[in-house]
């Protein structure tokens, strides 16, 4: 990514998103901006998640996850449930990638549009 478009969206936001979620905000951002994000199948890159400072599942963890999350959702929340990437084959329980969708959600194109983020309730 440009220099330019990161200093513009005011890079990761480490306040809001201090461990997880940073990317997909940084993202969205971008796309807000009207910048595209371009998936290659041909690039192999290997992501150990957590394995430096451990799941986010432990106890010690949990609050700080869930509060992350939830910031994500307010605001995300109406992009993220019309994600153009998403398979509509896919369900939209809380596990990504977990279930199958029945009945299929709708197969209409989707359209990639900037998305629009919404201000996160005071106090998250």
């Amino acid at each position: 990514m440009r220099k330019s478009d990161f200093v513009t969206v005011g890079g990761m936001d480490e306040i809001r998103f201090p461990i997880s979620f940073n990317d997909i905000d940084l993202c969205l951002k971008l796309r807000h901006l009207g910048r595209r994000i371009v998936f290659t199948p041909d690039a192999k890159l290997v992501h150990l998640e957590s394995a430096s400072r451990g799941r986010d599942s432990a106890p010690d963890r949990r609050a700080r996850f869930r509060r992350e999350l939830s910031i994500l959702r307010a605001k995300w929340g109406e992009v993220l449930l019309d994600d153009p990437y998403y398979s509509p084959l896919l369900g939209l329980d809380s596990t990504p990638f977990s279930s199958l969708a029945w009945p299929p959600r709708s197969w209409e194109p989707r359209a990639n549009l900037p998305p629009v983020p919404t201000a996160p309730p005071i106090g998250l």
